[in-house]
């Protein structure tokens, strides 16, 4: 076995250069995860470079791979922590057309496979502008798939502390519980059915009375003050009301004491208020069968006093005597 003190003097240089550099990056403070990745996609002679911000990174490190559509167009610059959030540099090949307001992930190329940026456009409302070198995509656009630890970690809640093993259970007590009563049940979930049908159907008076209703609660909320001051100035009214009660209470009274003198008068003078129209019948009677006759004297009576010319000088015989 060959120990230091037997190493040729230049493998002794080496493993000293070694140590040196050991204690070097350990002085230095070394992020490993900044050591780039050997090799990588090729970005171009010219590419673009772009700044995605994630609110969790995992453990992309420079010369990760960015994918569109499961196509290598670049890799991963720099990683940076901007505060709480980290500050991702990509750069792309110049060929690549997405919108800039494209969507950014952090997925993985199998369950243990390395992790890579994927970019794609948004499903609906895509830009009409590309991405270009200088765009950032911010945290409202970017995030990551599921780790496996975390999968792991959630299904192993779901089976020790979930209720899987309470389904047989729960699947006994419900039969028990629908036994004889399968006909109910089934009317039951018709009539939710035909509920939700009728709900869907109306779906438009209802939205348009909720609508309504919001344009009301608007209104009223405009009406605030005027409501407001009505409410403050309402309990003065009772009070008003009760320190003039004495005088309603009167004023009611003498109501009651005019009607009933109202109803006295009508009692007694009703045989003279019926025998009134009888005396004006043979009047009237007498103005009806004067018929013509009394139209023509209102014609003598807007000639007076030239009622010679209407009635004849001869009033007996009603015309002028002829000359012989």
């Amino acid at each position: 076995m060959t120990t230091p003190g037997s190493m040729p003097r230049r493998a002794k240089r080496v493993f000293v250069l070694m140590m040196m550099s050991a204690l070097l990056l350990t002085g230095c403070d070394l992020d490993i995860y900044k050591l780039p990745l050997p090799g990588g996609p090729d970005a171009g002679k010219d590419p673009m470079t772009i700044t995605v911000r994630f609110a969790d990174v995992l453990d992309p490190v420079p010369k990760s791979t960015v994918k569109v559509n499961d196509v290598s167009v670049g890799t991963v610059r720099d990683v940076n922590l901007e505060g709480y959030t980290a500050e991702v540099v990509l750069e792309l090949r110049n060929d690549v057309k997405l919108p800039d307001n494209a969507l950014a992930e952090i997925r993985q190329t199998s369950l243990l496979g390395e992790k890579f940026v994927s970019l794609k456009a948004p499903d609906s409302g895509a830009s009409a502008n590309l991405l270009a070198t200088g765009d950032e995509i911010p945290l409202e656009r970017s995030g990551r798939n599921s780790e496996v630890e975390e999968v792991l970690g959630a299904l192993s809640l779901l089976l020790n502390g979930g209720g899987i093993g309470q389904l047989q259970t729960i699947a006994r007590e419900l039969n028990l519980a629908l036994e004889g009563r399968e006909g109910a049940a089934k009317s039951v979930l018709q009539q939710i059915s035909s509920f939700m049908g009728q709900l869907d159907e109306n779906k438009a008076d209802i939205v348009t009375a909720i609508e309504k209703l919001n344009q009301l609660a608007l209104s009223v909320r405009k009406e605030q003050p005027t409501i407001d001051a009505a409410l403050e100035d309402l309990p003065s009214a009772p009070d008003s009301i009760d320190r003039q009660r004495d005088d309603l209470v009167k004023m009611l009274k003498a109501l009651n004491d005019l009607s009933a003198v109202g109803v006295d008068v009508i009692s007694q003078s009703k045989e003279a208020t019926i025998e009134s129209p009888e005396l004006l019948n043979p009047v009237l009677s007498q103005f009806a069968a004067s018929g013509d006759n009394f139209a023509n004297a209102f014609h003598v009576f807007l000639t007076y006093p030239f009622v010679d010319e209407v009635v004849g000088r001869d009033p007996a015989g009603g015309a002028e005597p002829a000359h012989g």
